[in-house]
């Protein structure tokens, strides 16, 4: 599966639950996809300054290592974007855990890293080779993310 395709697989994901809990009068997922585009924003500049070990690991500190490693844990995004809009974290926090799943999730299905927890995930993500297929993924998760969820 290319970048583009799954950068729309869970770009669809996330759009599709955000409109699933607005029809049940829940706001806290929109506001959780409109931090979820800031951080896209933001972190496309960490992962080609600083690297994928740098944007995983503060999106874990700010969030939760937990919620983080369901990205190579899940079988399809939706999954993914489901447990971190359903997470009982402030809206901020989700964001955070949903942005570093996605990366996750993307880079392991699209074959890159074959980690099955948070901590071989960082150690992986040390690879400087990581550093430009991740940057890759995450222009077209900003690009997605900018497009349905500013």
């Amino acid at each position: 599966m290319s970048n583009v395709e799954i950068a729309i697989e869970c770009t669809k994901a996330i759009k599709s639950l955000v409109e699933e809990e607005l029809k049940k009068n829940n706001k806290k997922p929109g506001e959780v996809a409109e931090l979820y585009a800031q951080r896209t924003r933001r972190f496309l500049t960490d992962l080609y300054t600083l690297g994928l070990a740098h944007v995983i690991a503060i999106s874990a500190a700010r969030s939760s290592a937990e919620l983080v490693e369901k990205g190579l844990t899940a079988k399809n995004c939706e999954e993914v974007a489901r447990s971190m809009l359903s997470a009982k974290l402030e809206e901020d926090k989700a964001s955070y855990a949903l942005y570093g799943a996605v990366l996750l999730y993307a880079l392991k299905r699209g074959g890159h890293i074959d980690a099955e927890n948070f901590a071989d995930a960082l150690a992986a993500a040390n690879d400087p080779a990581l550093n430009l297929i991740s940057y890759r993924y995450g222009e077209w998760l900003k690009r997605l993310a900018e497009a349905y969820f500013k």
